[in-house]
């Protein structure tokens, strides 16, 4: 009754052209509607979300995709995280994916060393994204990964006090069973 089991998910295009040798969109829900049988609640990620021309209508698709599959009443919770990646990784990508789209983004250097999307481009997302999880799951509790308190203010309107209050809020998740 405390174990929650999660999925990340992605946009459709994101999960066939960057996710390769990885489980499918639909194949992940399914194992998410198998575990919602079986008596377990579930957890989504979306993370990480890729910012690229018609980003907005397949992510939406995703959302309402995912909680149609399942239960919403039993998502615990759902993760919101933009793309970031070690300066060092862009050469790797570029070179072991020749296809990929994403190094060629538009990154500025983030705290802690990371590449990240401009501060405007990830609040848009996340608002968005949150708008569509609210009108597929109004109760399900939405977090930000690795991001700052204006962040999420200005994203989510709301912010916890410090780490430790989010993971309390967490834990009471769980809890609540």
């Amino acid at each position: 009754g405390r174990t929650i089991v999660s999925w990340s998910l992605n946009s459709k295009p994101i999960c066939r052209s960057e996710e390769l040798k990885a489980a499918g969109f639909e194949e992940r829900l399914a194992a998410a509607r198998r575990c919602q049988e079986w008596g377990y609640r579930i957890g989504f990620h979306f993370d990480p979300l890729i910012h690229y021309e018609g980003w907005e209508e397949d992510y939406e698709a995703a959302v309402k995709e995912a909680f149609q599959a399942v239960d919403p009443a039993r998502v615990v919770w759902v993760s919101l995280g933009a793309l970031r990646f070690t300066p060092q990784l862009r050469e790797v990508v570029r070179r072991r994916f020749p296809k990929s789209r994403i190094p060629y983004g538009e990154f500025v250097p983030g705290h802690h060393g990371k590449i990240r999307y401009f501060r405007p481009i990830r609040q848009e997302m996340y608002s968005k994204m949150r708008t569509w999880l609210k009108e597929a799951a109004p109760e399900v509790f939405v977090y930000l990964c690795m991001e700052s308190r204006a962040a999420w203010e200005e994203s989510l309107g709301e912010a916890p006090r410090d780490t430790a209050h989010l993971s309390a809020q967490m834990d009471g998740l769980v809890s609540k069973g």
